[in-house]
C-alpha cells in the first residue's frame, strides 16, 4: 500500500510540477497535484481487488470427477 502512495506523490507533484512550469497558478497546480495522486490511488486498488478476486474466483473452481 506504501507503493501505491508513493507511486502517487511522484505523480501528482510530477504533474503539479508540470502545471506550474505551464504557467498555471499554485491553486491550479494543487489541484492538480491532488486530483492526480487520488486518481492514482484508486486506480492501483481498483486493479489490486480485480487481481484479487480472479485469484479467488480461479482458486475456487473444482474439478467435476474426483479421479
Amino acid at each position: 500500500m506504501l507503493g501505491i502512495i508513493g507511486l502517487a506523490v511522484l505523480v501528482g507533484l510530477g504533474a503539479g510540477g508540470m502545471a506550474l512550469l505551464s504557467g498555471y497558478s499554485i491553486l491550479i497546480a494543487l489541484g492538480v497535484y491532488a486530483l492526480s495522486g487520488w486518481l492514482i490511488i484508486a486506480a492501483a486498488v481498483l486493479v489490486a481487488c480485480t487481481a484479487r478476486s480472479m485469484k479467488a474466483r480461479a482458486q475456487k473452481q473444482g474439478h467435476a470427477y474426483s479421479g
